[in-house]
């Protein structure tokens, strides 16, 4: 259950916007996809094809290209979110915003990869097609707690339904 529920259900109720996000979620994810970039890139530039290929680059090679996939996802698909009234603002990192209602929702999923929350969030858009994104949250002492948006996306469904 989220620690402070009374005072979300409160800005819930008094149309106060609620964070969904965390604050440095664009930055975080454009500095993972530079970083991952630059050291596949150091490591394009260190191969040398007169040498035998060894397992353990391979290996490296296979970690770094999913690495890589997993960052590109999170560029594409992540979002600024947060509740205002019954409606969810969600805006790009590059820029496109929409606003969803609550009951175009159709899954909420959660997962944890140590310290950062995922939440994925599938939903209706208004031309009828389904659409993807991913809310990003951390519980790092830099950032402080937060709760996972899909517990606060729930509570705003419970209260405002």
């Amino acid at each position: 259950m989220i620690d402070n529920a009374e005072e979300i259900i409160n800005d819930l109720k008094n149309g106060t916007p609620v964070q969904l996000s965390m604050r440095y979620s664009r930055g975080l994810v454009i500095l993972n996809f530079v970083i991952v970039t630059l050291f596949a890139l150091c490591m394009l530039a260190t191969y040398n094809p007169a040498n035998e290929v060894k397992p353990s680059l391979i290996l490296a090679g296979f970690a770094l290209v999913l690495l890589f996939a997993f960052v590109t996802c999170q560029l594409l698909f992540s979002r600024y979110a947060e509740i205002r009234g019954k409606k969810i603002l969600l805006k790009s990192i590059f820029g496109r915003e929409q606003e969803i209602s609550l009951g175009q929702i159709t899954k909420l999923s959660t997962f944890r990869l140590r310290r950062t929350i995922y939440t994925h969030l599938k939903f209706t858009n208004d031309n009828g097609y389904e659409e993807r994104v991913l809310i990003l949250n951390s519980n790092s002492m830099l950032f402080g707690k937060e709760v996972a948006a899909s517990e606060i996306i729930q509570l705003a469904q419970q209260v405002l339904a």
